[in-house]
């Protein structure tokens, strides 16, 4: 069974000093269930939430790749609007090839 990947509309990563990173994204109606997100070293990470749902997160900033490849997980924080929904973690895991998981 193949899940939809769809471009996300909004997201922003964000680094603190400590080297925490967080993911802001626009909510969905879904729950999240064994997020995950999916990185290559390139421009383009998923956010896999659920069986019916990843997201294609397009255009990272020049910096993304160093922090990303070196991070364990990232603290994700969905918004609708100016309402938070949920909040969770999410594991990352190293790809070779994160085109070739788009469909």
């Amino acid at each position: 069974m193949k899940s939809n990947t769809d471009a996300s509309s909004f997201y922003s990563l964000m680094q603190n000093q400590a080297g925490d990173l967080l993911l802001i994204v626009d909510a969905e109606e879904t729950e999240p269930r064994d997020p995950l997100l999916i990185y290559d070293g390139g421009d383009t990470m998923l956010l896999h939430r659920n069986i019916d749902s990843t997201r294609a997160l397009r255009n990272l900033q020049d910096n993304v790749p160093k922090t990303l490849l070196s991070a364990k997980s990232v603290h994700v924080v969905e918004y609708d609007g100016d309402d938070l929904v949920r909040d969770y973690d999410v594991t990352v895991r190293i790809v070779d090839d994160v085109n070739a998981l788009i469909w």
